[in-house]
């Protein structure tokens, strides 16, 4: 949704089953939500700079299945309609089935938009 031409959220979920251990008798159920704020500098001061910043969450979170939760940042190059590149970086939170402990890890992704 764009509250206007520089300003965007978005927001998705997901629902799924797993197996439990692969046994295939077991399904359990897997559910993510998550929210995305967006900033397009060049629609207000013609920068062609963008900004993301989402989080979303895996439940139930105790599960190594369901539990996967983060945080994305983005920085974009909005210059072109028709092309888009940027770099996306985040943090990571998984919990562990064997000590129970919770897992943190970091991405990268470069991301690549061409429409034609």
């Amino acid at each position: 949704y764009a509250f206007n031409p520089t300003f965007g959220l978005r927001a998705h979920g997901a629902a799924g089953v797993v197996e439990q251990d692969g046994g295939g008798s077991v399904l359990l159920g897997n559910h993510r939500i998550g929210l995305l704020g967006e900033v397009d500098f060049k629609q207000k001061y013609d920068v062609p700079f963008g900004l993301t910043l989402g989080h979303f969450v895996g439940f139930p979170s105790d599960r190594i299945e369901s539990g996967l939760s983060g945080t994305e940042l983005g920085f974009w190059y909005t210059g072109r309609q028709e092309f888009i590149i940027g770099l996306e970086t985040g943090w990571l939170r998984i919990p562990s089935d064997d000590t129970g402990e919770t897992i943190n890890g970091t991405f990268g992704v470069i991301d690549i938009k061409y429409y034609f």
